[in-house]
Parts: C-alpha cells; structure tokens; sequence
C-alpha cells in the first residue's frame, strides 16, 4: 500500500479505510490492485544487464508471479474485511494466456469482483489486442473492468479517453468503468458517454475533498487543473448521473472528506442515491 504521496495525510492501510468507511457510512469500497510493471520490467532488466543473470523470460515470469500474488492478497483481505469488493490486476506483460487463466482462477476459487487495468503504470494501450480475450471472458463472466482515465505520469497518453473507443465497440456487453472522469480530458469523456452506453465512469480524483469539505486546492500539483464544484456536477449531469459512480482514489486522497465535497455539489436526492450507491451496487451484484 502506499501513502498517497501525503495528499491527504492518510497512511494507505486496510485497517485504516475500514475505520474511515465506519466513521463516513460507506458501506463498500473496490480494493483495486495497481502494479507499477513498466517499472519494474525496467528496473529488473537494467540489473539484468549489469549483472548478466536475469533473462527476459524470468523477469517477466517473476512480474506474473508478483501480480497473481497481491491479487490473491486482495481477494483474501476482501474475505476477512466485511464492505471490501476486490478488482484484481491484469497487465499485457503476462501474456493473454496468463491474464484469462489468472481471471478465471481468481473469480471462480477467490471472489473476484471486477478486473483493474492501469495502461499508464504497464504502458500499453487499452485497446492492446492481448487484452482482448481478457474483455470477452470479462464481458462472459459478468465482471466489470476498472481502467484508468485522463492524466498520468507516463510519457505517452496511454490513458486518454479516446483510447477506449475501439474496447467499448467491440464489446458492447462489457462493463468499463472509466475512472477519474477522464481527468482533464472532459471533451472526450463526454464523446465516450455519448457513443456507447455500456461506459460508465468514477469520481475519483476528480472530486478530492479537504477537511472542510471543500476542493483540495494542493492536489492540483499532483493531478492538474481540479474543476470547481459547478464545473464537476456540469459534467456529471452530461454524462447522466445513473452511469457515475463515486470514489476516492484512497490513500491518495481520504473518502470521508471527499464524500463530503460531494455532499455539497448540489445534486438532487435521486442523483445522489446514484452515484453513491445505486449504480454501484447494479455494477457489482451487490
């Protein structure tokens, strides 16, 4: 777990979102896993070189095996922790192969509850044709993909939400959730929304909250321009509410002070029973 970079003071551990979720009334969070796989096919490789030890082969195989491991962390916290719905991690670097045999294993012998892809931490486009039979087992098995959206810090837009054109039509029975809204990259969220209306999209991030419950001013060093309130439900409203869910992005930023922004945007009792529950539970079977 990290600490999300002290933006908001929280210290990244499962102990402490339950307490936070207890004290807010959340009632269930998605305990997404993200692996940094860019970085560290990286760094193993470049001590492959210095060293001459470490073939490609077994750094990718120890990336899986990695990845298969925090994924059944998550799934076996989510067991143990009451309100915890586990999205494993997928990544292209596996091999088609190991993603289908990895979701199957996870959804059927540990609870998998939906798939998180991060094309900004593996630098890979979302509409990487290895991901493709991921999608259509996804789309199967009734399992929702969480992938990021808008800006990242990777040196190309992996993540632009236009990226996901291809994905949403090739599979107009998946589940993608967008997440962020699409960080900055509204104009193309809207066009998603639009076009396809199996696309849903998430708050997180785009809606950081401070003690007071008012727009985490600082957070904009890390994620960019913040929209203001009225800009936030202007989007959210274009989009439809019945298609955004809320979220946090913890530990980078804390659920109970963004719920409370979110408290104060101005949505009607019937959008917000929406996006703070309703869809979700629809998504997730719950």
């Amino acid at each position: 777990m990290l600490s999300g970079n002290g933006q908001a003071g929280c210290v990244g551990t499962v102990d402490e979102l339950v307490a936070i979720m207890g004290a807010a009334g959340i009632q269930n969070s998605v305990l997404a896993v993200a692996v940094p796989t860019r970085a560290m096919y990286d760094t193993l490789s470049r001590k492959g070189r210095q060293g001459g030890s470490l073939r490609e082969e077994t750094v990718i195989a120890g990336i899986s095996e990695h990845i298969k491991g925090r994924n059944e962390w998550a799934c076996r916290t989510a067991r143990t922790h009451h309100g915890l719905v586990p999205f494993i991690a997928l990544d292209p670097i596996m091999g088609t192969q190991e993603m289908v045999a990895e979701l199957k294993d996870k959804f059927e012998n540990y609870g998998a509850g939906g798939i998180k892809l991060h094309p900004g931490l593996g630098h890979y486009f979302p509409d990487d044709p290895r991901l493709w039979p991921v999608y259509e087992a996804a789309a199967s098995l009734e399992l929702p993909v969480l992938s990021h959206g808008g800006l990242c810090a990777a040196p190309e837009s992996y993540t632009r939400p236009r990226n996901y054109d291809k994905v949403l039509e090739a599979f107009p029975n998946l589940t993608l959730i967008v997440a962020h809204l699409g960080r900055i990259h509204f104009k193309e969220t809207l066009a998603l929304a639009a076009n396809y209306p199996n696309v849903y999209f998430d708050t997180s991030s785009a809606v950081p909250g401070d003690a007071n419950g008012e727009k985490l001013d600082h957070a904009e060093t890390f994620l960019g321009p913040l929209q203001t309130n009225d800009e936030v439900v202007e989007v959210i409203r274009s989009i439809g509410a019945h298609r955004v869910l809320f979220g946090t992005d913890y530990p980078w930023f804390h659920p109970g002070r963004d719920l409370r922004r979110f408290s104060r945007l101005g949505f009607t009792k019937e959008e917000s029973r929406a996006i703070l529950g309703e869809n979700a539970r629809r998504i997730l079977g719950l």
